[in-house]
């Protein structure tokens, strides 16, 4: 009888071959795993056409149209970037109107310093008169 204690030969090697494959199949699984994760964030997939998802009311200060729209379906942004330019001509018109708005209203106040300063002069004038009709009162 042969009484040899320890593995048979060859027993390492393939053990060290099991290891390796057993390694490279987990590595694989992994790489398979990211690389789907990542497309699971960029496709949905549905069994009865319903999405789940968050709707978010973009709007501007001032009202006018989208001439351009810098951002494109599903691209992820942050606060703060660009999404859309409007057309300037609308801008460009509403400032020419406050424009001539304030001309107006500085016109109605220069007017309006006239006119006070007619009334002071009528007023002086109106003294003047007081005064001197006072003063020919006395001479008499």
């Amino acid at each position: 009888m042969d009484d040899t204690s320890g593995p048979p030969p060859g027993a390492k090697s393939r053990k060290r071959r099991a290891f390796a494959v057993f390694g490279t199949v987990v590595l694989i699984g992994l790489g398979l795993g990211y690389l789907y994760r990542g497309y699971a964030r960029s496709h949905l997939k549905t069994d009865d056409a319903f999405v789940e998802g968050s709707i978010h009311v973009i709007a501007s200060r001032i009202p006018g149209t989208v001439s351009q729209v810098l951002v494109s379906n599903n691209q992820p942004v942050t606060r703060g970037d660009i999404l859309a330019t409007l057309d300037p001509d609308i801008r460009r018109q509403k400032l020419a109107e406050a424009e001539g708005n304030l001309l107006t209203e500085e016109n109605a106040v220069k007017e309006l310093e006239a006119r006070v300063q007619a009334q002071i002069t009528r007023v002086e004038a109106a003294r003047a008169a007081v005064d001197r009709a006072r003063s020919m009162k006395g001479e008499l």
